[in-house]
C-alpha cells in the first residue's frame, strides 16, 4: 500500500474505491487508518500461507474499524485455528503471545519427498505450524505480532521485530522500517533496524533513539540503524530480511 501511495499524485485517481482486499504481508494499521480517513473504505485484511491453500482466517469489512485494521480477521468456515506454545504445544490463554497453527480441509498433506520437513510443520495431532507469532482475541480474532524467526534474544531477553517496527513507524518522515537481529559481543545479539525515508526527511539514530523514548522499552531500541532507499524483496514483494542482515554483515567487514 506504500507503493501505491507513492506511485500516485494525490487521493483523486482513488475516488471510488469502497473496500480494500489485502493479503500477503501485514498492512500497518496507522496506514491502513490513514485510507479509511482519507478515502472512506473499509478493509478485508486475510491472512494464510501456501500450505494452507492459502486463506486462514479473514476480517470482514463490517468489523469495527479496530478489528478491520489490527487483526486479520477470524477463522474461516470449517477451520480451526489456535494460538500454541512453539516448544510445548500448549495453547497459549487468550490474548497470549504463541505460534498461530491450523487445521482444516485445506492444509496441506505434507511436503512432497521430504518426512523430515512434513514432521517439523505438523504435529502428531494434526496441526499445521505457521511460524508466526499471534494472539488470539475472545471474539477469535488473531492478531499477528511477527515471525519465530524474527524474534531477537537480546542477552536473555525475547524481543520481537513487529513491536519495535510499528514503534518505528510511527516516526515522522519514516515510510517503511524493519528490524533484525544482528551479532553483539555484549549482548549476544542486538536489534537494527533498516528504514526507508521520505523524500527530504532524515533520521540519525540518535533521533531515533529519541524518537523511541517512551514507546517501547529502552532494551528493545535498536542498536544499530541503515537509511536505504531500497529493500531487498521476493518477487511477491516481501521483504527478505536474511539479506538485510548480510548487508548489515558485509557493511561491518569492510568497514573494519
Amino acid at each position: 500500500m506504500l507503493a501505491i501511495e507513492s506511485a500516485l499524485e494525490g487521493w483523486g485517481a482513488l475516488s471510488s474505491l469502497e473496500r480494500v482486499v489485502t493479503g500477503g504481508s501485514l498492512v500497518p494499521p496507522e496506514i491502513a487508518r490513514r485510507w479509511h480517513d482519507r478515502l472512506g473504505v473499509t478493509f478485508s485484511i486475510t491472512y494464510g500461507l501456501t500450505e494452507a491453500s492459502p486463506v486462514i482466517t479473514q476480517s470482514s469489512p463490517s468489523d469495527s474499524l479496530a478489528l478491520q485494521v489490527e487483526t486479520v480477521g477470524r477463522p474461516l468456515p470449517h477451520v480451526e485455528c489456535d494460538v500454541a506454545d512453539p516448544i510445548t504445544g500448549t495453547t497459549m490463554a487468550i490474548g497470549e503471545q504463541g505460534e498461530v497453527r491450523l487445521r482444516g480441509w485445506q492444509m496441506m498433506a505434507g511436503y512432497y519427498g521430504d518426512e523430515r520437513a512434513t514432521a517439523a510443520a505438523i504435529t502428531d495431532d494434526g496441526w499445521l505450524r505457521t511460524g508466526d507469532l499471534g494472539a488470539m482475541d475472545e471474539d477469535g480474532s488473531v492478531r499477528i505480532t511477527g515471525r519465530a524467526k524474527d524474534m531477537i534474544i537480546r542477552g536473555g531477553e525475547n524481543l520481537y521485530a513487529a513491536e519495535i517496527e510499528a514503534a518505528i513507524r510511527t516516526i515522522d518522515g519514516v515510510l517503511e522500517a524493519f528490524v533484525v537481529g544482528v551479532p553483539d559481543e555484549r549482548y549476544g545479539e542486538v536489534p537494527a533496524a533498516f528504514v526507508r525515508l521520505d523524500a527530504g526527511a532524515a533520521l540519525t539514530l540518535e533521533t531515533m533513539k529519541e524518537a523511541l523514548d517512551g514507546r517501547v522499552a529502552r532494551f528493545k531500541v535498536p542498536a544499530h540503524l541503515r537509511v536505504v532507499t531500497e529493500l531487498p524483496l521476493t518477487s511477491s514483494g516481501k521483504v527478505q530480511k536474511f539479506k538485510l542482515r548480510e548487508q548489515f554483515l558485509a557493511q561491518r567487514v569492510t568497514s573494519a
